[in-house]
């Protein structure tokens, strides 16, 4: 009575350096290095192609967000002080999503908005007081 070798890896017998897995009555086709080889490198991951299509998160077509710049110069007529602050925040926008750092660019234009929007603000309120009080 002849016994059949125990289901395991063994040394493939159509190759030298790897393994066939013999699944208790006939060998596989599942094959592997020996346990002393180096099994070879991955692939590479596949190249992302960013022209494809939109950025994840950043708008159906990726574009740089609104930088605000003509409205902050603008706000230098009312509310010079705040104005300053809006024009450095916009000039910003356009430099920080050219160098690919897109959270950055749309914290600068939401700065640039807020400080454009306080400065119109600030100088309407300045015009109300100056035109109740009488200020010559």
């Amino acid at each position: 009575m002849s016994t059949s070798p125990v289901a395991g890896w063994y040394p493939d017998p159509q190759s030298s350096g790897s393994q066939r897995f013999w699944d208790g009555a006939a060998w596989t086709d599942q094959v592997r290095p020996a346990s002393g080889a180096v099994p070879p490198p991955p692939p590479p991951p596949p190249s992302f192609n960013w022209s494809a299509g939109p950025v994840q998160g950043f708008g159906p077509a990726a574009q740089a967000p609104k930088n605000y710049l003509v409205w902050a110069v603008l706000t230098i007529l009312c509310c010079w002080p705040v104005g300053i602050v809006a024009i450095v925040n916009a000039a910003r926008v356009n430099g920080a999503w050219a160098r690919g750092d897109h959270a950055l660019a749309l914290s600068y234009s939401d700065n640039a908005k807020k400080f454009t929007v306080a400065a119109f603000i600030g100088g309407a309120i300045a015009l109300v007081l100056s035109l109740l009080f009488g200020v010559e």
